[in-house]
Parts: structure tokens; sequence; C-alpha cells
């Protein structure tokens, strides 16, 4: 029996767009702008959006002619078929034809279209169905092996980006895995050489060493015989220490005697003038002293002063108070001894004597006890001396000194000629300024206006 397929041109169109293999990706595909490029299955979710509406076109799908009022829907028993002029049939994929037989001719058979109303559907015949439905399932078929190739190819993509930065990865590894070998095989050439060096050395280590051996044989030899001469040694060094001993004990005391200072008194003062005038009342002298080191002892007129360690400088104030009648000096002396019993001695005094009294005075009369005092005094305990004085007219050169001295002679000290004086008053009774009393000789020159002059007086 022969079949006729019924569809439109617009459902044709649309059945058999274009069917292609590739990307997944809008933007990738070829011949985006042929026609037929852009089927529904293409967009995802955009057939099940469409179910259950009506598309737009001039066709109608044979779920459509059922639901029509027009048009009856044969029941089972009429085995699917239904009334239209001719029989049409339904297949089980939804789709209409018109089953004829060889006797049975229709003029929609003739024309090759069918009206239905305001539509017209074309008629194909059996064999046009098989083609279109085989174009359909290889379209579908198609459509999943293309579905499949773009998961393929994403997944190659993917792999492919991985394997690029594997490969980049690799070549970077590789890079520094080389230079890791270059500097590895510089080390191991430079390792070889110190191996070889280290080889001749060791070569020459054994010759050394060989030749050690031969000497230190000839060594231990020589110990032998150098620790038999070692006992020896070793006796006579005993008997050496023995006597270096006594040596060191001995270098001790010489170092001892040669680093030893006896003690010195370096020097004695006191506060007081070293030459008093007879008459005065003197009293609280202070004595200071300085030794070279601390002193084991020591005393001044034996009176016991203690010392202390490190202190080198001392002093020592006399109780006592001292006013002579007679020209006299008071010595004061300090004794001082060290560790080894070594003394040294120091000493201070002062002198009480009468003065010397010189200048001019005016006539030749006996001067007075305010007269002489007047004077130029110099407190001395010999009659030697040297004054300058001048002497205007009728004023004669004056020398009052105590009669307990010897007969004086004056000279001009410029020419050394007897400078001509006489004792006017011998043995006058004078007081001094401290109250003590005197017999003085009074000299007056021979001659007066002398002028200036210098007088030397032995």
């Amino acid at each position: 029996m022969k079949e006729l397929i019924l569809e439109t041109e617009k459902s044709k169109e649309l059945e058999f767009g274009g069917v292609g293999i590739g990307t997944k990706y809008h933007d990738k595909l070829k011949h985006r702008d042929m026609e037929d490029q852009h089927p529904i299955s293409a967009i995802t979710g955009l057939e099940e959006e469409l179910k259950g509406k009506q598309p737009a076109g001039n066709y109608v799908r044979a779920d459509d002619l059922k639901n029509r009022e027009a048009y009856p829907v044969a029941t089972t028993e009429d085995k699917g078929v239904i009334k239209v002029g001719y029989n049409l049939a339904v297949t089980p994929e939804g789709m209409l034809y018109l089953p004829l037989s060889t006797e049975e001719k229709a003029d929609a058979a003739e024309t090759g279209y069918l009206t239905i109303g305001d539509k017209s559907y074309k008629l194909l015949d059996a064999e046009a169905r098989e083609n279109a439905q085989q174009a359909l399932e290889k379209s579908a078929e198609a459509q999943a092996a293309a579905q499949t190739a773009q998961t393929a190819a994403t997944a190659a993509q993917t792999a492919a980006q991985r394997a690029e930065a594997a490969a980049q990865q690799a070549e970077q590894t590789a890079q520094s895995q080389q230079q890791s070998i270059q500097a590895a095989q510089t080390t191991a050439d430079t390792a070889l050489q110190k191996a070889e060096a280290a080889q001749q050395s060791a070569d020459n280590a054994q010759s050394t060493a060989d030749t050690a051996l031969q000497k230190a044989n000839a060594a231990q030899q020589s110990a032998d015989n150098a620790q038999s001469t070692a006992d020896t040694a070793a006796e006579k060094a005993d008997n050496a220490q023995d006597t270096a001993d006594d040596a060191l004990v001995l270098i001790a005391k010489l170092r001892e005697d040669f680093e030893y200072k006896p003690i010195a008194v370096s020097s004695v003062s006191c506060n007081a003038q070293s030459v008093q005038e007879l008459g005065t009342q003197l009293s609280g002298v202070v004595i200071n002293w300085s030794v070279n080191k601390t002193p084991a002892s020591q005393s001044v007129n034996g009176t016991q002063v203690a010392a202390q360690e490190g202190v080198t400088s001392y002093s020592y104030t006399d109780p006592a108070s001292y006013k002579p009648t007679e020209v006299t000096t008071k010595k004061w002396t300090v004794t001082a001894t060290d560790e080894r019993g070594a003394a040294a001695t120091g000493s201070t005094a002062v002198t009480f004597c009468n003065g010397i009294y010189t200048g001019v005075v005016q006539g030749s009369s006996q001067p007075s006890r305010d007269t002489l005092l007047a004077l130029t005094k110099k407190l001395q305990n010999s009659k030697a001396l040297t004054f300058t004085a001048t002497a205007d007219a009728g004023w004669h050169l004056i020398c009052a000194l105590p009669s307990r001295l010897d007969t004086p002679a004056f000279k001009d000290k410029d020419t050394g000629f007897e400078a001509g004086f006489t004792k006017m008053y011998a043995s006058v009774s004078f007081e001094n300024g401290s109250g003590y009393t005197e017999n003085y000789d009074i000299w007056l020159s021979n001659k007066s206006g002398l002028g200036t002059i210098t007088v030397a007086v032995t």
C-alpha cells in the first residue's frame, strides 16, 4: 500500500534546517549567517518552553487535527482512520497520511495537496515519508552526536588548556632542571678536579708518611736514648731544684734588699721665725715634717707621735712656752725609724738674739733709747753685716751693737778704705723693744755729711 505524508512547507523548512557538529559556544560557530543555522533544539530549554504553544506558520500538527471538532477523530475500532473526504490515517508518530489502494484514486492524490478549511497540506507518498522519517532520525542522531562532540570539544579544550599550562610548567621545570644539571655538572667537574688533586696529595702524603715512619723509628731510638739521659737529668734536676729553691729564697732576700729604701726625714719646719729677739715670749710652736715612707715609729724631742699607714706628712704642736734670758737656740728634733730598725732624724730651730742698729744720727751726743729703736735693726748673733745710709750735713753714721761682740772694723765697701768710726759710748745699758736689757757699744763716724755710703762691718 502506498502511503502519503502530510506536512507544510514551513514544517519541512524547520525539520530540515542545517545540522552541524562543533563547539557549544555560539560565537565559535561557523556559517552562523547561513539559513537554518539556529534550530530550536540548539537553544537549551527552548523546546520545552514551546511545548503546548501554537507555532507560527501555515501548517498544523496531527495532534492539532485530532483536537479539531471540524474533523472528528476515528475510534480505535476504525483502526486509527478518520473520515475527511477520503480516509486520513494518523501514524504512531502523529503524522497524517492518506492510504490509497491501487483501485482508489483521489483528487488530492492527483493534485498532491489536501485542502482543509482555508489551509493546504502537501501530500507525500510513502517513499517520501520514509525518507523524511530517516532524515529526521539522522537529524536527531546528528544533533546528539553534535552535542556529544560539543561536550568532547569542551573537555578537549579544557584538557588543552591544562596541557598548555602543564607544558609551560614542564618547560620551566625543565629549564630549572637544566640549570641544576649544568650547576651539578660544574660541581662534579670541580669535585673531580679536587678528587684528582686529593689523590695526588694522598700519594704525596703516603710518601711523606713512609719517610715520617722511617724518621719516627729513628726518633724512637733517639727517644729511648733520651729517656735514659732524661732519667739521669731528672736526678740532677731534683738536686738542681733544691739548689733553685735556696736560690729563690736568696733572690727574694736580695730583691727585698735591693728594693729596700731606708727611712729618711725629708724636711722639718715650724711656724715661728727662725730668729727671735731676746725678750720675746714664744709659745704654740707647730713642728711640721715629711718622711719618705710610713715610719714604724717617730718622735719629736723624745715625744712619740703616732704613725699611719700610707701617711708621710705629720705635724706636732709643742705645748711649752719659751722666753730665754740669754742668747740661745731652741731646737726641735724629729726621729723616725722603719721596719728594719733604721733611724733618721731632722730638725728645726729658733735662735734668740739681740739686734744691731745702724743708720744716721744728728750730732755726736749720746743717742737716746728711742733714737736707737728708730734705727734699722738686724737680729743676729755676730757683728758682720753691711748697711747703706745717707749722712747729710751735721749727721753722722751710727752702728750700735752688743758689747759682748768683738771690736768691729768699718770699711767703705765701694773703695775698700777705712770708713773712720769711733766707739763714742761703751757698755751703755739698753732695753730692746721686747723688754730685754743688755749693754751696747755705740760707734759713730768721725765725719758728718758723708753723703750716701755703704759700710761693711767685720
